[in-house]
């Protein structure tokens, strides 16, 4: 087993001790829906070949959402997608002011670039330096016309390696910036609410020119623009949601997939409900008509036990993995810890927690 292997187990188990979704690897061993791993192939592979396409996961608390969007995420990353994973916040990450989830979408930037997870500026900074390098070789100059002057940013970028810290700082959404810095790669204000939508529309294009896919966009919790605290916030956030599903901004190569509890969908003082020409496009698709796997919301529920038992099974061998352990707990013995654990108010959560700790105890055992 590499080394990567199994620094990727120990993560993995690292995080689900704490009760976290972990980073990367929920597709190891959550077991969704076949449905749902179904129409997340055919979403991306219409989104890699330069569409666009928006999809909401809709369940309870335990039904896995987060979980479902973090196996996305690895899909992504295996299909050359760069991905970002925001967990929406009113008072941090709010979604009536797009400058501000501009720079939460750079701030989560994931890509693979030979073998190796990039994040954040890193990520950024490799993007640009491939974009650069690509059209060195190809001796032509990139043209974007939804931003003119991104081409003489990329071109000081390439020039002036003191510069390039600067500039990812700016193209992240950065408002720290000195002028005088600003001057020198031909900038004057920030990337502010007005610009912020077609930087990202360019950044996807960056991403197609130097060989990727496209982007795809993860946002759990949307629930939270609920809490927002006037109905003039919360208007403004539903109807960016409602020019995103639109394509307003006509973007290629972007997947965007938002997960939400069943109160989003039907609260009529502050959700999705609340706001009419948002609920007319999704919410009449599983309200009168009879839900299908490509309807606009996909709902999801909590694991059967058939599922838990398969979740427990892969978790007990990325155990093993991780601490190059040999503790492989066979089927009846997984089957009695469920049988045990499992009730009407146990979570997902609670239930790989535990196995976890027997696991630590067993181990502990054979010292």
């Amino acid at each position: 087993m590499s080394e990567n292997s199994r620094l990727l187990s120990r993560q993995i188990i690292e995080s689900l001790r704490k009760g976290n979704v972990p980073s990367y690897g929920a597709s190891h061993f959550y077991h969704c829906k076949l449905t749902i791993r179904r129409i997340i192939d055919e979403d991306l592979g219409f989104v890699k070949s330069g569409g666009y396409s928006t999809k909401f996961f809709c369940g309870r608390y335990g039904s896995g959402k987060t979980l479902t969007l973090g196996i996305i995420r690895d899909k992504g990353l295996d299909l050359k997608f760069a991905t970002s994973f925001l967990t929406l916040d009113p008072r941090a990450t709010t979604f009536h002011k797009l400058e501000v989830v501009y720079r939460a979408i750079l701030d989560t930037l994931s890509i693979r670039i030979d073998g190796e997870i990039k994040e954040s500026g890193e990520a950024v900074n490799s993007i640009l330096y491939h974009c650069c390098r690509e059209f060195q070789l190809r001796r032509s100059k990139p043209v974007f016309s939804e931003t003119p002057g991104l081409s003489d940013i990329l071109r000081v970028f390439a020039e002036k390696a003191t510069l390039r810290p600067h500039i990812v700082e700016w193209l992240m959404g950065a408002g720290h910036i000195p002028f005088t810095v600003k001057r020198r790669f031909n900038v004057k204000g920030d990337i502010d609410r007005q610009s912020c939508m077609n930087f990202l529309k360019a950044f996807c294009r960056i991403l197609v020119m130097i060989g990727y896919s496209g982007l795809i966009l993860l946002l759990d919790e949307a629930e939270s623009i609920m809490s927002l605290r006037t109905k003039v916030s919360r208007d403004v956030a539903y109807d960016n949601m409602r020019n995103l599903i639109d394509n307003r901004y006509r973007m290629r190569n972007l997947y965007i997939a938002f997960g939400g509890t069943p109160e989003f969908f039907s609260n009529q003082e502050r959700g999705i409900p609340s706001f009419q020409p948002l609920n007319e496009r999704i919410s009449h698709y599983w309200k009168k008509i009879k839900r299908s796997y490509r309807s606009p919301i996909l709902m999801l529920y909590p694991p059967e036990i058939r599922d838990y038992f398969l979740i427990l099974r892969k978790i007990n061998s990325i155990y093993c993995k991780a601490y190059d352990d040999s503790i492989y707990l066979a089927d009846d013995i997984i089957h009695k810890y469920l049988k045990t654990s499992l009730s009407e108010d146990t979570t997902p959560r609670e239930v790989i927690r535990g196995l976890i700790a027997y696991l630590d105890q067993r181990a502990e055992q054979m010292l």
